[in-house]
Parts: C-alpha cells; sequence; structure tokens
C-alpha cells in the first residue's frame, strides 16, 4: 500500500490564496454598496445650504391687518369697512376668515407689486361709518412669496437668463431642481422644474411644506428640493 505524502506548504500556500480572494471580495462589496467614506455629511450640508438660499430668495415681508366687520344691517348691509392707504400701503388683498357669530373677520395683507398684481379689497368703502368696524392690531411678518416662485422657474426656463445664470445670481454652485405641489400631490408647474440628473452622482433631496401667499391669500403646498 502506498500512502502519499500530502505538501502540507502547498495546502497552506492555497488557503492563503482563498483567504485573500474572500477578503478582497468583501473590500470590493463594501466599497461598491456600504461605500464607509461616502461624503454623506458634506452632501447633506450643500442641501441645506441650499434650502436656505433658496428660502432667503423667495421669502418676503408684508404688512398684515385683521378688521372685524359687524353685523348692522341698517348702516352695514354688505359689512364694509375702511382704512387709510396712506398708513397702511396702496397695494394689498383681503382674505375672508372663518369667525363665528354674525360679525365678519377679515385680514388685510399689505405688500408691493413683487408680491401680488393686484389690489383686492372688496368689503373696503371710503364711505363706511367707523361704528361698523374695528380696526386690529397691524404687524409685519415674513412669508414665502408665490410669485417669487415663479419668477424663479421662469428665469430657469427663460433663454435670456437660463439655469446657469440663476444659480450665478444665487450664488450657487450644486446642481438643483425644485419640485412644489398642492397637499393632495397635484404637481404645479409653473413653481417648479427639473434637470437632468447623471446616473453616476449621488442626489440629496428633501421634502416639506411650506405656506406662500398669493392673489388670494396664503395657501399650503409641499416643496421639494434635489441637490447634486
Amino acid at each position: 500500500m502506498i500512502v502519499k505524502k500530502i505538501n502540507k506548504n502547498g495546502q497552506g500556500h492555497i488557503e492563503m490564496m482563498l483567504s485573500f480572494v474572500l477578503f478582497l471580495g468583501a473590500v470590493i462589496f463594501i466599497f461598491l454598496y456600504i461605500k464607509p467614506f461616502s461624503n454623506t455629511s458634506a452632501n447633506m450640508d450643500e442641501l441645506n445650504s441650499v434650502e436656505n438660499t433658496i428660502m432667503n430668495h423667495i421669502t418676503v415681508d408684508i404688512g398684515r391687518l385683521s378688521i372685524v366687520s359687524f353685523n348692522n344691517s341698517v348702516t352695514n348691509p354688505h359689512f364694509c369697512y375702511n382704512f387709510s392707504e396712506t398708513q397702511y400701503g396702496t397695494n394689498y388683498i383681503e382674505v375672508r376668515e372663518d369667525s363665528p357669530g354674525t360679525n365678519k373677520l377679515y385680514t388685510i395683507y399689505f405688500g408691493n407689486t413683487d408680491i401680488f398684481y393686484n389690489t383686492i379689497s372688496p368689503h373696503r368703502e371710503i364711505s363706511c361709518i367707523p361704528q361698523n368696524y374695528r380696526l386690529g392690531v397691524f404687524s409685519n411678518q415674513t412669508i414665502i412669496s408665490y410669485r417669487k416662485i415663479q419668477q424663479l422657474v421662469y428665469d430657469v426656463n427663460n433663454p435670456l437668463v437660463g439655469y446657469i445664470r440663476v444659480k450665478k445670481n444665487l450664488g450657487i454652485n450644486s446642481d438643483f431642481s425644485i419640485n412644489t405641489s398642492y397637499l393632495d400631490g397635484t404637481a404645479i408647474p409653473e413653481l417648479s422644474f427639473s434637470r437632468s440628473i447623471p446616473g453616476t452622482v449621488e442626489v440629496e433631496s428633501k421634502n416639506f411644506p411650506i405656506i406662500a401667499i398669493n392673489d388670494t391669500g396664503p395657501v399650503e403646498l409641499n416643496m421639494n428640493i434635489k441637490v447634486w
């Protein structure tokens, strides 16, 4: 009976090669799929920076005045009120608020022509007597302008301005897109623009609710910003 002697040195060499191949495969898997050194934190910082820049660009200061119009069928059949345009401004909109009882509550928003297209105040009457209404406290507040989002998107799509110039004017280096929708998910094309995203880049995305003011008053919307 002949017994072959196993070469332990050769066997050890094969085992070492197998171990190295397995190790190399594990390293490749980690770098391809887990990406331990990916720049996620830096990308999120850039997303936050772009978001802040856009928010600052589309945010405006407006004035706000509450008015109660009393129910008086004799002297106030149409729930009129009045205020001084010299004191408060000449460009404004009226928003009817829900109010208990028979009196009517209105909020008047004041802003320049970059915020509102027209002056709309159906119940303001110069001849309305002071006994028919009461003015509340005037206050200033900051809010997102529907029209400024619209203008931003228009500039991006306008060949005379364009995406590159918009980025430069805003001081944004990364590529980005904005998509705005109503709360039910219906897209608002005039407040949205998209860009082609290369398949090899990481994309950071953020969804958040906003309140924007337009010619009819504040409206609740959802906004999505992508950065890559």
